[in-house]
């Protein structure tokens, strides 16, 4: 089990997306985030079999998407 300080490792670039995602938001950019706790940065490229990466990829071909739907709008 990981402790808090141990998940917040898994995924160096978190932080900063997180704030990235933020700015753009406060900016009238719509966004949208998904945080996989506890998975590295990476997961579905090192982990491809693991059900979260799985979920991961599939969120990530929908986030495509919806940004295609947005700069078509």
């Amino acid at each position: 089990m990981l402790n808090s300080a141990d998940e917040l490792r898994t995924d160096p670039l978190r932080d900063e997306a997180l704030v990235y995602e933020s700015l753009l938001q406060d900016a009238g950019t719509p966004t949208k985030v998904k945080v996989y706790t506890g998975l590295p940065h990476g997961a579905p490229d090192f982990f491809p079999m693991h059900s979260v990466a799985k979920k991961a990829l599939v969120d990530l071909k929908e986030g495509v998407g919806w940004i295609l739907q947005q700069s078509s709008d």
